[in-house]
């Protein structure tokens, strides 16, 4: 609990008991790469913010590998196997809010944006850790799931006035987006990188 008062900076007892259930269960996460949260709404409405539960899992982490080294737990999963276990529910939840983002198109244009993402996806592997052709270059989930559906978006004429609701929705800034893809356009241009056309609005 004094974990949990450093961390809210004197939040009160009642957040403080919330960031430590939150980050008992981010900890357990983080170890076994099983359980399926979608961080960003779970933590809305608890008056505790994302980043506290990460600081404090971190701390709780700790604790964990103490008792795992004393033989009070059983030993963490393969961190390969949690990586990789972790991405998958990281596209899956990440992909469930991008399609909110398409209410009130019409039907059959949300299904054809949300096909043309998804074979983006496959088309680069994912999930995977090591096999997408962009892999040396480290790109989290949450932001290679936003660049693709922003080109899924605009291969099919839909504005995107909506990269600020894709950023929101992964919880990163509109810029990150905006420079990444560009970056590795410019990579795919120069021949460093060859992405099977996945970067390409028409493919």
């Amino acid at each position: 609990m004094s974990v949990c008062r450093k961390k809210t900076r004197g939040g009160s007892t009642q957040s403080n008991e919330r960031l430590l259930a939150l980050a008992c269960l981010r900890a357990h996460q983080e170890r076994t790469g099983k359980i399926n949260i979608d961080w960003p709404q779970m933590v809305e409405g608890t008056g505790v913010t994302l980043k506290q539960v990460v600081d404090a899992a971190k701390v709780v982490m700790k604790y964990l590998n103490i008792c795992e080294k004393a033989g009070l737990i059983e030993m963490r999963a393969d961190r390969r196997t949690v990586q990789f276990e972790l991405r998958v529910t990281e596209i899956s939840n990440t992909s469930l809010r991008l399609k909110q983002l398409l209410d009130g198109l019409d039907e059959s244009l949300k299904s054809i944006i949300m096909d043309d993402y998804n074979q983006r996806l496959l088309r680069l592997g994912e999930p995977t850790l090591d096999a997408s052709p962009f892999s040396q270059e480290n790109i989290e989930a949450k932001v290679l799931c936003a660049i693709l559906f922003q080109i899924a978006c605009e291969s099919f004429g839909v504005e995107q006035g909506r990269l600020e609701n894709i950023a929101q929705a992964i919880g990163r800034c509109r810029n990150t987006i905006k420079n990444r893809l560009k970056a590795l356009r410019q990579k795919v241009a120069s021949g460093e990188l060859v992405d099977f056309g996945v970067l390409s609005k028409n493919h």
